[in-house]
């Protein structure tokens, strides 16, 4: 599919509400968007597969959506994905060094030195949590799934994760209690699958999930990394 092609099915997915032709712009999309290979090693593959979730959400449904106005599609969104890059990167640059004993010192001290939430924070900050699993009770098994093993496997309800353990082959996984990352999800989910072929699709999934759950609730998708 050539650039125009990929603008009209956006277009066409726009209007019509046509879910095959936005899984084709998706698809060519995420071919444009390549970070390079020391982005990626900077940054590492999560953090970069981060950023493009974030520029094909703004090209499609933010300020910076990908229309039939640009005159060069592939090289617009290109650029907007670099400038997410490098903001990244100077973000990445500005990080305290850990290896440093004094700055590890004065993390703690400061970590510390901050308030305690109050009771209505924290009730409101549950609040929030609830609405987001209410949420993703109605999603697909695949969804839901990918979505909370990526940010917080120990909300993932025990029936969805005893199908994950029954579609696995033997021995049984044990079950997370930290984040995966997208290749561990994409064994968990579709096993047999080749991994290329699953890691692209539960990329799929999950940027499908991040667009109905943003419908679903008024909350971004940085609330999910503050899930405990």
């Amino acid at each position: 599919m050539d650039e125009q092609g990929v603008v009209q099915a956006i277009e066409r997915w726009r209007a019509q509400g046509d879910a095959r032709a936005l899984a084709q712009a998706l698809s060519w999309m995420e071919r444009w968007l390549v970070a390079p290979g020391p982005v990626v090693h900077v940054l590492g593959r999560e953090s970069v597969e981060a950023a493009r979730d974030e520029v094909l959400e703004a090209l499609l449904l933010g300020d910076r959506r990908l229309g039939a106005d640009v005159r060069h599609p592939r090289a617009f969104a290109l650029t907007v994905f670099r400038n997410n890059l490098r903001d990244k990167l100077r973000k990445h640059r500005r990080q305290p060094d850990l290896q440093d004993p004094g700055v590890v010192r004065d993390l703690v001290t400061r970590t510390h030195a901050q308030p305690v939430p109050s009771a209505h924070q924290r009730i409101e900050f549950e609040q929030q949590v609830q609405s987001i699993h209410h949420a993703l009770a109605m999603f697909r098994f695949e969804e839901r799934a990918a979505l909370l093993l990526l940010h917080a496997p120990n909300r993932l309800p025990e029936e969805d994760w005893q199908s994950l353990v029954k579609q696995s082959p033997p021995p049984p996984p044990p079950r997370p209690e930290e984040a995966l990352d997208r290749e561990a999800i994409a064994q968990l989910l579709f096993p047999g699958t080749p991994a290329p072929r699953a890691y692209e699709r539960v990329g799929k999934i999950i940027q499908r999930a991040y667009q109905k759950l943003r419908h679903a609730i008024s909350v971004q998708a940085e609330d999910l990394e503050d899930i405990p």
